[in-house]
């Protein structure tokens, strides 16, 4: 009997441990630190996102200037062979055209690298970016251009 006694107590006892520590009073104990926890997630997958989209829109931006850079020093090549066109012996030791955005220096030499041959290297700057053209022209007596190179080179 004493053993079955013990028994209910013991029971009785755990029981009222169990309620007391499940009072309402006690019940929203753990909440606070989930919220918190949950919260410190969800902003650092914010922030993370956030950086990545400012990275990835800083990268188009730079290859768009690049592009553009491309573009004007294009713009300048035809520029220079459109002189050589006009006097097949003009020559500049660079000059500089607004293309847009943009500037392009253009550099023509005559007889470079052989006689009846012009180089027009073009520059073309956009913000930062640059982008180079070299072209190697001929020139005929009679005044004819033709185009024997077109290389993009290292600003």
């Amino acid at each position: 009997m004493k053993r079955i006694n013990l028994k209910n107590r013991l029971k009785k006892m755990i029981a009222g441990k169990i309620k007391m520590f499940f009072t309402p009073k006690n019940r929203g104990v753990a909440l606070l630190p989930m919220i918190i926890a949950m919260s410190f997630i969800v902003l650092v997958i914010v922030l993370s996102l956030s950086s990545m989209g400012m990275v990835e829109t800083n990268l188009g931006v730079g290859q768009k200037k690049a592009d553009d850079a491309f573009f004007v020093a294009n713009a300048g090549v035809s520029d220079g062979m459109m002189k050589v066109v006009r006097n097949k012996n003009y020559s500049s030791a660079g000059y500089d055209l607004t293309v847009g955005n943009g500037t392009a220096n253009i550099v023509v030499e005559t007889s470079t690298p052989s006689s009846g041959k012009s180089t027009i290297t073009s520059t073309g700057t956009v913000g930062t970016s640059k982008r180079k053209i070299q072209v190697v022209v001929s020139i005929s007596d009679y005044g004819k251009v033709t185009n024997d190179s077109w290389t993009e080179v290292a600003p």
